[in-house]
């Protein structure tokens, strides 16, 4: 539960608009990048007879945020993911992807499996500004986990 929050609470760090390049366009471009894809299940989960994949999970994750976005902030945010579909796509093309778009909020999501607990969970990779203040929500949402 603790990393699910920590991960509601990353994702909620891309909404403040008072941030980065928001203030140039009042529009923040934010590339979701759900991890995976194609022949790239990621993890497997074992519900029920055929498993769950970490690469469905994640894509449903980022279309939740598009359709957040939408009804709770008016397309406030202009969001891209790196797939939209169940396809491989290799990491060099996804920094590809995210340089052109000129990306100021990139975050990459997965939901790890390990023998060991502390690296089971949803995890999100956020790269954006080094400002002070997303230091100090880093630290904060680090905290939660």
């Amino acid at each position: 539960m603790n990393r699910f929050l920590t991960v509601m609470f990353c994702i909620g760090l891309t909404f403040n608009t008072n941030s980065i390049s928001a203030q140039k366009n009042n529009s923040l471009r934010v590339v979701l990048d759900p991890g995976h894809g194609g022949e790239d299940s990621g993890a497997i989960g074992v519900i029920g007879v055929n498993g769950i994949y970490e690469k469905d999970i994640v894509i449903q994750v980022a279309r939740e945020v598009i359709r957040l976005n939408k009804e709770l902030y008016n397309n406030r945010l202009e969001i891209y993911l790196t797939r939209y579909t169940d396809t491989f796509i290799s990491l060099a093309d996804r920094a590809k992807l995210v340089k052109s778009l000129l990306a100021d909020v990139l975050i990459s999501l997965h939901c790890n499996d390990s023998p060991i607990k502390e690296s089971q969970g949803i995890e999100a990779y956020i790269q954006g500004s080094q400002s002070h203040r997303n230091l100090e929500l880093r630290r904060e949402s680090e905290h939660l986990a």
